[in-house]
């Protein structure tokens, strides 16, 4: 009776869904299969695939931010050195970083709106860049060349922060 209510791809995805919780269900023992009920349901298939987590060393880092264009590569930069979440990073503005090279996060990009941080959560995202590290000595340089004279370090050819679905 629910099924006229939704449409064709919601219910292949329903279907997905529970085959999947099924098999996971038998496999680990939370279900047995009694005879005949989960006949005219087809399992999904153990597929054997599996994923492996690799932490990049800094030459492979530093190869792929080169193969990067702007502003992409100074945002993944900015976020391997610091350990920035996107929404963080992409809502650095050009004044965030001062003339002693500390780059201070205020906001935080949500939904395309700048949420600004508190004064506590300011004090906790301070990041002083050290000029004579030769990585933070590239990042101040093109966090001031591509901030300068704009609003927003990254951002789009209209000038507004960069999706960060985009820069995924």
């Amino acid at each position: 009776e629910q099924a006229v209510k939704y449409g064709e791809s919601t219910l292949r995805s329903i279907k997905v869904a529970l085959r999947k919780v099924l098999l996971y269900a038998e496999v680990n023992g939370y279900v047995q299969r009694p005879v005949g009920w989960l006949n005219r349901v087809s399992l999904a298939e153990a597929h054997g695939r599996s994923v492996t987590r690799v932490e990049l060393t800094p030459e492979q880092m530093l190869a792929i931010i080169a193969r990067l264009p702007e502003p992409y590569a100074t945002l993944v930069l900015t976020i391997a050195l610091l350990g920035l979440r996107i929404q963080a990073a992409i809502g650095i503005q050009p004044n965030d970083l001062d003339r002693e090279n500390v780059l201070r996060i205020r906001r935080v990009l949500y939904k395309s709106k700048a949420v600004l941080l508190t004064e506590k959560e300011q004090q906790k995202n301070v990041f002083p860049l050290d000029a004579l590290d030769a990585n933070h000595a590239d990042l101040i340089r093109r966090i001031r060349a591509l901030g300068e004279g704009h609003e927003w370090v990254f951002r789009s050819r209209k000038g507004t922060p960069i999706n960060p679905g985009n820069a995924i």
